[in-house]
């Protein structure tokens, strides 16, 4: 059980003790930096923790709302709408990755990078080197 339940929560970190019958884990108890201990007993801790595992066929929902994937086309052009925005999104101009590198970081990729000067232009790409082997 210690070994599936670190991604649900009751990590190495919180999980204290567990014997047959019990189960001893810390809990964070509101603002209060310090963390309590909280015993569980067996059927307790497995009612717990499987709360959280879902049935083989199901997904879990990341999102619902108007982020949700059914929802999402029709509803984020009446929220930009409501919000006084225009309704259809904006237009993003194709870049290529030297611009986008440029523009982000201010790296030139065409800046020779030995004197920064002179503008490196390509004069033949190389293919991988396939072995004969």
């Amino acid at each position: 059980m210690v070994g599936l339940s670190w991604r649900y929560g009751s990590g190495k970190l919180r999980l204290k003790r567990l014997s047959m019958c019990r189960s001893r884990l810390s809990k964070m108890k509101g603002l209060t930096p310090e963390p309590t201990t909280l015993t569980l007993e067996a059927q307790e801790f497995i009612r717990r923790f499987l709360l959280h595992v879902l049935p083989n066929g199901f997904m879990r929902i990341r999102h619902f709302g108007f982020l949700a994937n059914r929802a999402k086309k029709h509803a984020l052009p009446l929220c930009r709408k409501l919000l006084g925005l225009n309704p259809a999104l904006p237009e993003i101009p194709e870049k290529s990755s030297q611009d986008l590198l440029l523009e982000l970081t201010g790296i030139d990729l065409s800046r020779c990078p030995s004197c920064k000067q002179g503008t490196m232009l390509i004069v033949a790409k190389l293919l991988p080197r396939r072995d004969s082997s």
